[in-house]
């Protein structure tokens, strides 16, 4: 079994962003499906920043998100 980390590494050295990606099953799946498709790993060197690439697999960027707001969760809600 790889780590999060390892996997992470694997999907970037194959071109493939891990944006999407939160949980370890969702990585297994995204390398086990560039595994079977035969995607060719890239050198990090022609890669960009960190290993990661842009490909035409990526989603486009959705601007119904620029109104999305992120808060601190706060378990005192709860109750």
């Amino acid at each position: 079994k790889l780590t999060v980390k390892e996997l992470k590494k694997e999907l970037e050295s194959y071109g493939i962003s891990t944006k999407s990606y939160f949980e370890k099953s969702e990585f297994e799946r995204a390398v086990a499906e560039a595994r079977v498709d035969g995607t060719k790993k890239s050198t990090a060197s022609s890669s960009g920043r960190n290993g990661a690439r842009s490909t035409a697999a990526e989603e486009p960027w959705d601007p119904s998100y620029r109104d999305v707001g992120v808060k601190k969760f706060d378990s005192r809600l709860l109750s």
